[in-house]
């Protein structure tokens, strides 16, 4: 097993050093032995005089320690006259300023093994035997391209390649092989006490998921430095994939404008937030609930309604004394909902209530009617005060759109024309929210090539993503459904992997005993619906009322075979799978073989 310490610095450190990190996490793990890994460590240079910081640490249980200096290179060049071209350099041609010698990098580590060392020094009997080495994790051994090959020859275990990371037993042993007298096992608290290793009390599993959310937070961030591109655009249309980003974006937009209108000088103001479902649609109005208890005064002024499409419908259809059916989307049968909305764009009297408008999931609310109309585009348009300069901002995605509802009535383009003349669209092609095990998963369905799946070939670095655990899939009978779900969701928590509240469990029908689940707990944590979810539950949600939340660990449940559901089934399967943000167990269902 690894224990592990990051400084608080590091955490959001370089990707380079991340994937390191991870790769080590990942192997060492599964030893029986202890290990212990600093990700961040201070060390004196005695040739500058000056504290410097040390990318990593690593203490084996036979007392070695080895230090890792990570280089991000992509090619490793040498120049016969001793110097380093800059980083990335495609050839060894001296290219002037704008290709700087660099210092060979292996000075650096002389510096940092020579202060670890006079720590050790301090050590009751043997010190450890410490080596430094040079970390290439985008570099295999055999990819390395050189001018002098000898020097690779004279320098190979001065170097952890992207393979060794594959093999890092083999490279241990092959490193530490010659070293006559290891550390005392007596003395190795002693290492573990010293400055360079007093905070590493972290499991392997604790530190990986902080490492995963951190690279989350860092890729959300750099997605809304978009933002300020076009922090001047009245009209704005996000668009992208699953886990995409779009919803973030499109929140923190709003809250841009939120902040806006807390001048002053700008009088009372309201804003409409429409989204899909009532989940989603409760999760937002709490959002806002806090941001509100944030700025309590100010606030007074503004007005946020945060409301599904049904709920504005109905309300408004019940004010005008529609005596038809009320609309309900959640049914095949369509005449219902086209009667109210040619209703509510033929009512009189609906006045104008709000400055500017909001709508998550755009594909779901139709932008035909008759071939002329934006269906209920044009309804929202009569709740908007001074539509030609109010805020709309607008996000979706036309491969997320309910698969039993007619894909005809909805275009992107329709939805542009409405939107008016200087409409600013932001395209967001590559997902945020997945670690790379759950999104090569989710790219199988695209790949099937089965009616009903979910396109998940964004054209995005599957590097870029966090590492994470693999996707977890069972096989099990119906009647084991319960068992199944049970340890899981049991193994995530006592693995420290997740807390109950992180956990969703997503049915397939709207009860749990029609999923073929028979449980109301899961070991000493109530299993409770969506709505109910807190700290010390584990909630649960019919995949169909899914779309547009997300969760770190999700299980699916109760779902056959792939291949063999109906095509809007197996469009709800995937939006149910595109949930998980860090953890994903699906159960009771194969994987579709990709053609």
């Amino acid at each position: 097993m690894i224990k592990t310490a990051f400084r608080s610095q590091y955490v959001d450190a370089n990707q380079d050093e991340g994937t390191v990190v991870r790769s080590l996490i990942d192997y060492l793990d599964k030893d029986p032995r202890e290990w212990y890994l600093v990700w961040g460590y201070q060390y004196f240079d005695d040739e500058r005089k000056i504290n410097r910081e040390g990318d990593i640490l690593l203490l084996g249980p036979d007392g070695g320690i080895l230090i890792i200096e990570v280089k991000g290179f992509n090619s490793l060049i040498k120049w016969r006259d001793g110097t380093w071209p800059a980083q990335n350099a495609p050839t060894g041609k001296k290219k002037g300023k704008k290709n700087p010698p660099r210092p060979d990098p292996f000075s650096q580590l002389a510096a940092q093994q020579s202060a670890v060392i006079k720590q050790m020094d301090e050590i009751h009997g043997p010190r450890p035997y410490v080596h430094a080495v040079i970390g290439l994790p985008n570099i295999p051994e055999a990819g390395a391209a050189w001018v002098e090959a000898s020097y690779l020859a004279s320098h190979k275990n001065q170097m952890l390649f992207a393979n060794d990371l594959k093999d890092f037993e083999g490279y241990w042993k092959r490193v530490f092989s010659k070293v006559k007298q290891y550390l005392a096992p007596e003395a190795i608290p002693q290492v573990i006490e010293s400055p360079l290793f007093k905070e590493v009390t972290t499991g392997a599993t604790e530190a990986l998921m902080a490492l995963i959310s951190h690279r989350f937070a860092s890729l959300a961030e750099s997605q809304f430095a978009i933002l300020d591109y076009v922090s001047h655009a009245q009209r704005l249309l996000i668009t992208g994939g699953a886990g995409s980003g779009k919803t973030a974006l499109l929140l923190r937009r709003t809250l841009a404008l939120i902040m806006d209108w807390f001048s002053p000088d700008t009088p009372p103001r309201s804003l409409l937030f429409l989204t899909y479902n009532r989940a989603l649609c409760n999760f937002l109005k709490n959002y806002f609930s806090i941001v509100r208890g944030l700025r309590p005064e100010t606030f007074k002024k503004v007005s946020v309604d945060v409301l599904s499409w049904e709920e504005l419908a109905r309300q408004t259809l019940i004010d005008i004394g529609y005596e038809g059916e009320l609309p309900d989307y959640h049914v095949k049968n369509q005449d219902p909902y086209i009667a109210a909305m040619r209703a509510l764009l033929e009512a009189k009297g609906i006045q104008p209530r709000y400055h500017a408008l909001v709508v998550d999931e755009a594909q779901d609310h139709n932008t035909e009617m008759d071939g002329t109309s934006h269906g209920w585009w044009d309804f929202y348009k009569k709740l908007v005060i001074d539509w030609d300069n109010a805020p709309i901002y607008v996000a979706g995605d036309e491969s997320q759109r309910q698969y039993f509802v007619d894909r005809s009535l909805f275009s992107m383009a329709s939805l542009k024309k409405w939107m008016g003349n200087d409409v600013h669209r932001l395209d967001c092609p590559a997902p945020l929210r997945y670690t790379q095990p759950i999104w090569s998963y989710l790219r199988t369905f695209s790949e099937s090539g089965l009616e009903g799946s979910i396109d998940f070939t964004a054209t995005s670095k599957t590097n870029d993503l966090p590492i994470g655990p693999d996707v977890i899939e069972p096989a099990v009978t119906t009647g084991m459904l319960d068992e199944s779900v049970s340890s899981i969701a049991l193994e995530w928590i006592n693995e420290g992997q997740a807390k109950p509240e992180d956990i969703l469990l997503l049915t397939r029908l709207d009860t749990l005993r029609q999923s073929g689940l028979n449980m109301e707990s899961i070991g000493t944590y109530p299993l409770v619906p969506y709505e109910e979810r807190g700290k010390g539950k584990i909630a649960y949600l019919p995949a169909p009322r899914c779309k547009g939340l997300d969760c770190k660990a999700v299980i699916v449940a109760g779902f056959d075979d792939y291949k063999s559901l109906q095509p809007g089934w197996r469009h709800t399967f995937c939006l149910a799978v595109s949930r998980a943000r860090e953890m994903l167990a699906v159960v009771n269902r194969s994987r579709p073989k990709t053609a």
